[in-house]
Order: structure tokens, then sequence, then C-alpha cells
């Protein structure tokens, strides 16, 4: 081979060679331009789906509200209806209560709506408050129509029913009324004498004491 081949020979290597090595780091900085590409997109994914997420989340606690704020609508009127149940059925005891001089058929009807209404109550679980005769006053159930003196119950005890409570799901939507019971002036007042008397008793034991001393001291 000439000298002439041989230096193509090397040219063509040469040129070759550094083509090869062109095109390696033309094709690794592609790969690293695709590699920062993708870490970029998956950042994005990332974001996007931690978005979905939090909106899920505002939109499940958004329903959340929307369904207490519906029950809290709901359980309102049903209140407000109960309540004008309860009306309703307090003049029906009224009415019933002065039915003597009424004609027997006009009280069986009037008896089967207040059953009707009672029953309507018992359905939404509504719960009577019925106070117990004799038993200590409930002031977070009931409320003291009238204080009555007698000597029979204890005191601050229930002694009479006027009005029967209705309450739902824990909550008073009407207090039950009575009467309770209180002590006379006079039980207190014997009760506490004893106590004065024997003070007075003390102090007159004290004031003899005095006097026998300033007598004796006078004889010296």
């Amino acid at each position: 081979m000439s000298d002439r081949n041989k230096k193509k020979k090397i040219i063509k290597e040469e040129l070759r060679d550094n083509k090869e090595i062109e095109n390696k780091e033309i094709y690794e900085k592609t790969i690293n331009d695709l590699e920062e590409k993708l870490q970029i997109k998956d950042e994005e994914i990332n974001n996007l789906k931690d978005q979905i997420n939090r909106l899920r989340a505002e939109f499940v606690e958004y329903k959340k509200a929307l369904k207490r704020e519906s029950n809290v609508i709901l359980n309102s009127k049903t209140e407000t209806m109960i309540l004008k149940i309860i009306d309703i059925l307090d003049h029906f005891n009224i009415a019933l209560s002065h039915s003597e001089n009424v004609d027997k058929n006009f009280v069986i009807g009037m008896k089967m709506i207040y059953r009707n209404l009672e029953s309507i109550l018992e359905n939404q679980k509504v719960e009577k408050i019925i106070p117990v005769i004799g038993k200590t006053f409930d002031p977070f159930m009931t409320e003291v129509a009238e204080t009555i003196c007698t000597n029979e119950y204890e005191d601050m005890s229930v002694i009479n029913i006027r009005d029967i409570g209705y309450k739902l799901n824990g909550k008073i939507l009407k207090p039950a009324k009575v009467d309770v019971a209180m002590k006379p002036r006079e039980v207190i007042e014997e009760t506490s004498i004893p106590e004065i008397k024997e003070e007075n008793s003390d102090s007159n034991e004290n004031n003899k004491s005095n006097n026998q001393e300033k007598e004796s001291n006078k004889e010296i």
C-alpha cells in the first residue's frame, strides 16, 4: 500500500472515531436532556396529583358540611313541627280536663285524635318528661310553676305536675312544669332556736363567772 493510501486510511479512521465520539456525546446529552424533562414532568404530575387529592378532600368536607347544614335545617323544622303538635296536645289536655258535661262520643273522638298525635311524636322518637312525685326537683328537666309550703314533703321536692315535658335526642324541647315543696318558716326557725339558746346560755355563764371574779377582787 502506498503512503498516500495509508494516509487516507488513517484520516478515514480518525474521522470515524471523531464521529463516533461526537455521536456518543450527542447521545449522552440527549439522554440527559430527556431525563431532566422526565423529572420535570414527574414533578408536575406529582403536583397535579396533590392538587387533585386536596380538591377531593375539600369536596368530601364540603359534602359533609352540606349534610350537616341540611341536618340542622331538617332538625330545626322537625322540632318546630313537634312543638306545634305539643301545643295542640296541651290544648287537648285542657279540653279533656273539662269534659264532664260534654257528649261522650265527642270526648271519645277527642281522645282518639289525642292518641294519634301522641303516636306521631313517638314515631319521631320524642320522649316524655314525667317528673316523679316526691323526688327532688331537677332544674335541667323541669320548671318551677309554684312553691308550696308544706311539711308532707322534703324541701324542693316535686309535689304536683302541671305539664309534662318533652325531649328529642337528649335535647329539651319543652321542660315539665311542677309545683315544689318548701318547708314553712316556722319549722326553719324552730330548728335554729336551740342553737341560739345554747349560745345565750354560754354567754350567761361567762357573765356569771366574770361577776364572781369582780366580787372576789372587791373583797380582797
